[in-house]
């Protein structure tokens, strides 16, 4: 994993976006080992567990990253882009909500352009990690503009 927590930061929540994008309007069950993957650029053994159902041994990197990846989850889930009825703490399904969908769903804002959903899809599926990241970004700007608007609407007006 990069050491940049941002860069990783935007390359996790760009996949988890992608698992909820592509299951909705279904709950998307996080495929959180192939995220680790991605951020670690590497396979990763399969996880054995104890009786309890508790992993017996995990790599401090692999742990590293499924922190990363719960982290992130929680972080998209409190921010409203998500909700989940699976532990907050790790959760382990989420859905798009109203805001995560009219952002990565939404009609593209002209006509040479994708939906970022589309778009972010298309760049998970081709390993273009960097156009995950930047995609990412633009979420969140999409995100801040949409908070933005919500809060300076003039009560009783229509726009």
């Amino acid at each position: 994993m990069p050491k940049d927590n941002i860069t990783d930061f935007n390359l996790c929540a760009g996949l988890l976006f992608t698992q909820a994008f592509q299951a909705f309007p279904e709950d998307a069950v996080l495929d959180k080992n192939i995220i680790c993957e991605t951020l670690l650029d590497r396979d990763l053994p399969v996880i054995k567990v104890d009786v309890c159902g508790q992993p017996d041994s995990i790599e401090p990197d692999h742990q590293r990253a499924l922190k990363l990846v719960d982290s992130t989850a929680r972080w998209l889930i409190e921010e409203g882009y998500f909700r989940t009825r699976s532990d907050n703490f790790s959760p382990y399904s989420v859905t798009l909500t109203q805001k995560g969908f009219y952002i990565l769903g939404a009609e593209p804002l002209s006509q040479n352009e994708n939906r970022l959903g589309a778009e972010l899809v298309k760049n998970v599926e081709s390993g273009m990690w960097e156009g995950v990241r930047k995609l990412t970004s633009d979420i969140f700007v999409a995100g801040i503009k949409l908070g933005w608007q919500e809060l300076t609407k003039v009560p009783g007006g229509t726009g």
